[in-house]
């Protein structure tokens, strides 16, 4: 019975993943809320979204409005993460506890430099019109994400690592 908690823990963060893809629209809104705000707050350029819609709209010049679409989204990004957790809450090399750290701290981060690679190729969309969307969607797009997603392997690598049961094995042996 001692793996049960274990069991109901990766079959929750599995219902979490789940949930993320089938509220997706919802979580397209929010994430269109969250880089309006970052939009305002960082880059100074007044931004809102409208209620339940995946659309940052500009105050000043409503010609323009960025549309937060699926592969926009920091669900896919953090798909993998949220998978490979439950898989690993399965064994018994790593501590629950541990495990749980390094999916919050990874998630986040991603979470966190996708609302900034949003809100920056919105603001770059404001500042330099299409060209300037086109040049920061893909270039500072593809580098944010991909350094987002490195930055949360070696975090979770580290938090990982540093309490695994073959370090515990090594110091007894030593």
């Amino acid at each position: 019975m001692r793996w049960l908690p274990r069991w109901l823990l990766a079959l929750v963060v599995l219902a979490v993943l789940v949930s993320a893809f089938t509220f997706l629209p919802r979580v397209l809104a929010a994430e269109a809320d969250l880089a309006s705000r970052l939009l305002t707050a960082a880059f100074r350029i007044p931004a809102y979204s409208p209620d339940t819609l995946p659309y940052v709209v500009y105050m000043n010049d409503p010609t323009y409005a960025l549309q937060v679409t699926t592969e926009c989204s920091a669900v896919f990004l953090t798909a993998p993460f949220l998978a490979v957790a439950a898989l690993i809450l399965l064994s018994r090399r790593f501590s629950a506890t541990r495990i749980m750290v390094s999916l919050l701290l990874s998630v986040g981060l991603i979470v966190a430099v996708n609302e900034l690679r949003i809100a920056f190729v919105g603001a770059a969309l404001s500042w330099w019109g299409v060209e300037g969307y086109g040049w920061a969607h893909t270039v500072v797009g593809s580098i944010l994400s991909i350094a987002a997603i490195a930055g949360a392997v070696v975090l979770s690598y580290f938090i990982l690592r540093k309490g695994s049961r073959s370090d515990a094995r090594r110091e007894v042996v030593q």
